[in-house]
């Protein structure tokens, strides 16, 4: 699987609001009142994972979850990771517990 150009992912970035790109994957952090929301939260995003054959990196830090989409072992971003961060995005905007 070969990575996309820094230059394609900002374009795909431009409309992902709060993704980020690090050189070696794409980054988002969401913030939930409690704990508990963040766990929820990140059991859906599982299921988004696993329908979609790409996981994500998930690190959670309290009410705060991170996630970094990309292939952990070339370290680059395929369109399948933007792709995935997307669908991230869409349901992460459809949550009310989303706190930001």
């Amino acid at each position: 699987m070969h990575g996309l150009p820094p230059d394609e992912i900002a374009r795909h970035l431009a409309h992902l609001p709060g993704w980020t790109f690090d050189g070696q994957a794409v980054l988002r952090e969401y913030r939930f009142p409690d704990f508990r929301s963040a766990l929820a939260f990140v059991n859906s995003i599982a299921d988004l994972a696993d329908i979609s054959g790409q996981h994500p990196e998930i690190r959670i830090a309290g009410p705060r979850v991170t996630l970094a989409c990309s292939n952990r072992i070339t370290k680059r971003v395929s369109l399948q990771d933007i792709q995935l961060a997307r669908q991230i995005q869409n349901y992460a905007e459809t949550q009310e517990t989303l706190a930001g």
